[in-house]
Protein backbone atom coordinates (compact mmCIF):
# COMPACT_ATOMS: atom_id res chain seq x y z
CA UNK A 1 0.00 0.00 0.00
CA UNK A 2 1.29 3.43 -0.96
CA UNK A 3 1.11 6.44 1.35
CA UNK A 4 1.28 9.81 -0.34
CA UNK A 5 3.31 11.72 2.23
CA UNK A 6 4.67 11.29 5.73
CA UNK A 7 2.31 13.76 7.49
CA UNK A 8 -0.52 11.29 6.95
CA UNK A 9 1.27 8.89 9.25
CA UNK A 10 1.10 11.42 12.06
CA UNK A 11 -2.53 12.22 11.31
CA UNK A 12 -3.60 8.59 10.95
CA UNK A 13 -4.63 7.98 14.59
CA UNK A 14 -7.11 10.83 14.29
CA UNK A 15 -8.20 10.22 10.71
CA UNK A 16 -8.47 6.47 11.01
CA UNK A 17 -6.88 3.41 9.49
CA UNK A 18 -6.34 3.03 5.74
CA UNK A 19 -9.41 0.78 5.63
CA UNK A 20 -11.47 3.42 7.45
CA UNK A 21 -10.37 6.04 4.92
CA UNK A 22 -11.12 3.75 2.00
CA UNK A 23 -14.70 3.28 3.19
CA UNK A 24 -15.07 6.94 4.18
CA UNK A 25 -14.16 8.19 0.70
CA UNK A 26 -16.74 5.88 -0.84
CA UNK A 27 -19.24 7.09 1.78
CA UNK A 28 -18.50 10.73 0.93
CA UNK A 29 -19.13 10.06 -2.74
CA UNK A 30 -22.34 8.11 -2.08
CA UNK A 31 -23.76 11.01 -0.03
CA UNK A 32 -24.02 12.99 -3.24
CA UNK A 33 -24.98 10.04 -5.42
CA UNK A 34 -21.85 10.63 -7.51
CA UNK A 35 -19.63 8.28 -9.44
CA UNK A 36 -15.85 8.58 -9.21
CA UNK A 37 -15.68 10.84 -12.28
CA UNK A 38 -18.11 13.33 -10.72
CA UNK A 39 -16.16 13.45 -7.45
CA UNK A 40 -12.95 13.92 -9.46
CA UNK A 41 -14.43 16.86 -11.34
CA UNK A 42 -15.74 18.49 -8.17
CA UNK A 43 -12.52 18.04 -6.16
CA UNK A 44 -9.81 18.31 -8.79
CA UNK A 45 -8.39 14.94 -7.71
CA UNK A 46 -7.71 12.49 -10.55
CA UNK A 47 -10.31 9.79 -11.03
CA UNK A 48 -7.65 7.11 -11.11
CA UNK A 49 -6.40 8.18 -7.69
CA UNK A 50 -9.91 8.11 -6.25
CA UNK A 51 -10.31 4.58 -7.56
CA UNK A 52 -7.04 3.52 -5.91
CA UNK A 53 -8.07 5.18 -2.61
CA UNK A 54 -11.39 3.34 -2.58
CA UNK A 55 -9.74 0.02 -3.38
CA UNK A 56 -7.27 0.50 -0.54
CA UNK A 57 -4.29 0.51 -2.89
CA UNK A 58 -3.19 3.98 -1.89
CA UNK A 59 -3.66 6.21 1.16
CA UNK A 60 -4.35 9.89 0.43
CA UNK A 61 -2.56 12.71 2.16
CA UNK A 62 -4.53 14.97 4.45
CA UNK A 63 -4.39 17.77 1.89
CA UNK A 64 -5.88 15.45 -0.75
CA UNK A 65 -8.57 14.35 1.69
CA UNK A 66 -9.40 17.99 2.31
CA UNK A 67 -9.82 18.54 -1.44
CA UNK A 68 -12.07 15.49 -1.75
CA UNK A 69 -14.21 16.54 1.19
CA UNK A 70 -14.46 20.14 -0.02
CA UNK A 71 -15.47 18.84 -3.44
CA UNK A 72 -18.27 16.90 -1.76
CA UNK A 73 -19.50 20.08 -0.09
CA UNK A 74 -18.86 19.07 3.52
CA UNK A 75 -16.72 20.66 6.26
CA UNK A 76 -13.62 18.58 6.93
CA UNK A 77 -14.51 18.40 10.64
CA UNK A 78 -17.78 16.68 9.73
CA UNK A 79 -15.91 14.18 7.57
CA UNK A 80 -13.63 13.43 10.52
CA UNK A 81 -16.71 12.83 12.68
CA UNK A 82 -17.83 10.04 10.34
CA UNK A 83 -14.63 8.05 10.84
CA UNK A 84 -15.34 6.75 14.39
CA UNK A 85 -18.75 5.60 13.17
CA UNK A 86 -17.21 3.81 10.19
CA UNK A 87 -14.61 2.20 12.43
CA UNK A 88 -17.26 0.97 14.89
CA UNK A 89 -19.49 -0.40 12.12
CA UNK A 90 -16.55 -2.23 10.59
CA UNK A 91 -15.75 -3.70 13.99
CA UNK A 92 -19.35 -4.84 14.40
CA UNK A 93 -19.31 -6.51 11.00
CA UNK A 94 -16.06 -8.25 11.88
CA UNK A 95 -17.49 -9.39 15.21
CA UNK A 96 -15.01 -7.44 17.34
CA UNK A 97 -17.33 -4.71 18.68
CA UNK A 98 -18.85 -4.91 22.16
CA UNK A 99 -22.25 -3.54 23.30
CA UNK A 100 -20.77 -0.19 24.32
CA UNK A 101 -19.22 0.17 20.88
CA UNK A 102 -22.53 -0.63 19.20
CA UNK A 103 -24.31 1.95 21.35
CA UNK A 104 -21.64 4.48 20.48
CA UNK A 105 -22.00 3.70 16.80
CA UNK A 106 -25.74 4.34 16.93
CA UNK A 107 -25.25 7.68 18.65
CA UNK A 108 -22.57 8.76 16.19
CA UNK A 109 -24.71 7.63 13.26
CA UNK A 110 -27.62 9.78 14.39
CA UNK A 111 -25.38 12.77 14.95
CA UNK A 112 -23.61 12.42 11.61
CA UNK A 113 -26.86 11.84 9.74
CA UNK A 114 -28.46 14.96 11.21
CA UNK A 115 -25.39 17.06 10.50
CA UNK A 116 -24.96 15.77 6.95
CA UNK A 117 -28.58 16.41 6.06
CA UNK A 118 -28.47 19.94 7.42
CA UNK A 119 -25.15 20.86 5.81
CA UNK A 120 -25.98 19.41 2.40
CA UNK A 121 -29.43 20.98 2.37
CA UNK A 122 -28.05 24.39 3.24
CA UNK A 123 -25.24 24.09 0.70
CA UNK A 124 -27.60 23.04 -2.07
CA UNK A 125 -30.17 25.77 -1.72
CA UNK A 126 -28.45 28.51 0.25
CA UNK A 127 -31.30 28.38 2.73
CA UNK A 128 -31.42 29.48 6.32
CA UNK A 129 -32.38 26.41 8.32
CA UNK A 130 -35.07 27.46 10.77
CA UNK A 131 -35.27 26.30 14.36
CA UNK A 132 -38.90 27.43 14.62
CA UNK A 133 -41.59 27.58 11.93
CA UNK A 134 -42.55 30.96 10.54
CA UNK A 135 -46.03 32.38 11.04
CA UNK A 136 -48.51 30.42 8.95
CA UNK A 137 -49.58 32.46 5.89
CA UNK A 138 -53.09 32.49 4.46
CA UNK A 139 -54.20 29.68 2.17
CA UNK A 140 -53.59 31.45 -1.13
CA UNK A 141 -50.28 32.88 0.05
CA UNK A 142 -49.19 29.46 1.26
CA UNK A 143 -50.01 27.89 -2.10
CA UNK A 144 -48.22 30.65 -4.00
CA UNK A 145 -45.16 30.16 -1.81
CA UNK A 146 -45.33 26.39 -2.35
CA UNK A 147 -45.37 26.96 -6.11
CA UNK A 148 -42.21 29.08 -5.87
CA UNK A 149 -40.56 26.48 -3.65
CA UNK A 150 -41.39 23.71 -6.12
CA UNK A 151 -39.84 25.67 -8.97
CA UNK A 152 -36.63 25.87 -6.95
CA UNK A 153 -36.67 22.29 -5.71
CA UNK A 154 -37.48 20.74 -9.08
CA UNK A 155 -34.03 21.72 -10.39
CA UNK A 156 -32.35 19.17 -8.12
CA UNK A 157 -32.11 15.37 -8.37
CA UNK A 158 -34.60 13.33 -6.32
CA UNK A 159 -31.93 12.41 -3.75
CA UNK A 160 -31.10 16.04 -3.07
CA UNK A 161 -34.77 16.98 -2.97
CA UNK A 162 -35.28 14.68 0.00
CA UNK A 163 -32.28 16.18 1.78
CA UNK A 164 -33.71 19.63 1.25
CA UNK A 165 -37.18 18.93 2.59
CA UNK A 166 -35.70 17.19 5.64
CA UNK A 167 -33.12 19.90 6.32
CA UNK A 168 -35.01 23.12 5.60
CA UNK A 169 -38.11 23.98 7.60
CA UNK A 170 -39.49 26.24 4.87
CA UNK A 171 -40.42 23.12 2.88
CA UNK A 172 -42.23 21.49 5.81
CA UNK A 173 -45.70 22.93 5.20
CA UNK A 174 -49.11 21.54 4.27
CA UNK A 175 -49.11 23.62 1.09
CA UNK A 176 -45.83 22.15 -0.10
CA UNK A 177 -47.03 18.60 0.64
CA UNK A 178 -50.16 19.41 -1.35
CA UNK A 179 -48.07 20.80 -4.21
CA UNK A 180 -45.98 17.63 -4.36
CA UNK A 181 -49.17 15.59 -4.51
CA UNK A 182 -50.39 17.68 -7.44
CA UNK A 183 -47.09 17.09 -9.26
CA UNK A 184 -47.25 13.36 -8.48
CA UNK A 185 -50.77 13.06 -9.84
CA UNK A 186 -49.77 14.92 -13.01
CA UNK A 187 -46.81 12.59 -13.54
CA UNK A 188 -48.71 9.34 -12.87
CA UNK A 189 -49.84 8.66 -16.44
CA UNK A 190 -46.57 9.44 -18.21
CA UNK A 191 -43.88 8.72 -15.61
CA UNK A 192 -45.07 6.41 -12.80
CA UNK A 193 -41.58 6.19 -11.25
CA UNK A 194 -41.41 9.96 -10.88
CA UNK A 195 -44.96 9.99 -9.53
CA UNK A 196 -43.87 7.52 -6.84
CA UNK A 197 -40.86 9.64 -5.88
CA UNK A 198 -43.01 12.75 -5.57
CA UNK A 199 -45.76 11.03 -3.59
CA UNK A 200 -43.20 9.55 -1.19
CA UNK A 201 -41.63 12.97 -0.82
CA UNK A 202 -45.06 14.48 -0.11
CA UNK A 203 -45.60 11.85 2.58
CA UNK A 204 -42.26 12.72 4.15
CA UNK A 205 -43.21 16.40 4.20
CA UNK A 206 -46.57 15.52 5.75
CA UNK A 207 -44.77 13.63 8.52
CA UNK A 208 -42.66 16.72 9.28
CA UNK A 209 -45.39 19.37 9.24
CA UNK A 210 -46.08 20.80 12.71
CA UNK A 211 -49.61 20.86 14.08
CA UNK A 212 -52.19 18.85 15.96
CA UNK A 213 -52.58 15.11 15.52
CA UNK A 214 -55.93 15.36 13.74
CA UNK A 215 -54.63 17.85 11.21
CA UNK A 216 -51.43 15.91 10.56
CA UNK A 217 -53.42 12.69 10.24
CA UNK A 218 -55.55 14.18 7.47
CA UNK A 219 -52.49 15.59 5.70
CA UNK A 220 -50.80 12.20 5.86
CA UNK A 221 -53.98 10.58 4.56
CA UNK A 222 -53.96 13.04 1.65
CA UNK A 223 -50.38 12.07 0.79
CA UNK A 224 -51.08 8.33 1.15
CA UNK A 225 -54.03 8.67 -1.24
CA UNK A 226 -51.69 10.10 -3.88
CA UNK A 227 -49.11 7.42 -3.15
CA UNK A 228 -51.83 4.86 -3.85
CA UNK A 229 -52.51 6.49 -7.21
CA UNK A 230 -48.81 6.45 -8.08
CA UNK A 231 -48.45 2.78 -7.08
CA UNK A 232 -51.47 1.91 -9.20
CA UNK A 233 -49.95 3.74 -12.18
CA UNK A 234 -46.73 1.79 -11.62
CA UNK A 235 -48.61 -1.52 -11.71
CA UNK A 236 -48.24 -2.23 -7.98
CA UNK A 237 -51.87 -3.05 -7.26
CA UNK A 238 -51.32 -4.66 -3.81
CA UNK A 239 -49.24 -1.63 -2.81
CA UNK A 240 -51.92 0.70 -4.13
CA UNK A 241 -54.59 -1.12 -2.11
CA UNK A 242 -52.46 -0.88 1.03
CA UNK A 243 -51.80 2.84 0.46
CA UNK A 244 -55.52 3.53 -0.07
CA UNK A 245 -56.34 1.65 3.12
CA UNK A 246 -53.79 3.70 5.06
CA UNK A 247 -55.14 6.88 3.52
CA UNK A 248 -58.70 5.98 4.51
CA UNK A 249 -57.67 5.19 8.09
CA UNK A 250 -55.62 8.36 8.52
CA UNK A 251 -58.24 10.57 6.94
CA UNK A 252 -60.96 9.12 9.19
CA UNK A 253 -58.76 9.68 12.27
CA UNK A 254 -59.07 13.43 11.79
CA UNK A 255 -62.25 15.16 12.89
CA UNK A 256 -64.46 16.81 10.23
CA UNK A 257 -63.05 20.23 9.39
CA UNK A 258 -59.50 19.28 10.35
CA UNK A 259 -58.57 18.83 6.70
CA UNK A 260 -58.40 22.63 6.45
CA UNK A 261 -57.89 23.65 2.83
CA UNK A 262 -57.33 20.09 1.57
CA UNK A 263 -59.92 18.83 -0.91
CA UNK A 264 -61.84 16.07 0.87
CA UNK A 265 -63.88 15.11 -2.21
CA UNK A 266 -60.71 14.54 -4.20
CA UNK A 267 -59.25 12.33 -1.47
CA UNK A 268 -62.41 10.22 -1.38
CA UNK A 269 -62.31 9.90 -5.18
CA UNK A 270 -58.71 8.65 -5.02
CA UNK A 271 -59.17 6.09 -2.26
CA UNK A 272 -62.63 4.86 -3.31
CA UNK A 273 -65.18 3.26 -1.01
CA UNK A 274 -64.13 1.04 1.87
CA UNK A 275 -64.14 -2.65 1.03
Amino acid sequence: MEIEDSPILQAMPRLGSPDDLRVAISFLRSLRGWNQKELAEASGVERGLISRYEQGQKVPSKSTLERLVAGGGLPFSLFEDTLPFIRLVRSALEGTADDDAATGASAIARSVSDAVHAVVAEALAGLTLLSEPEDEPGVESARARAEEQWLRLSRYPARDQRLLVEGAREFQTWAFAERLCVESEAAAAGDPSRALELAELALRVADLVPGGEGWRSRLQGYAWAHLGLARSAAGDLPGATDASSRARTLWAAGAPGEEGPLDERHVLQLIGPAV
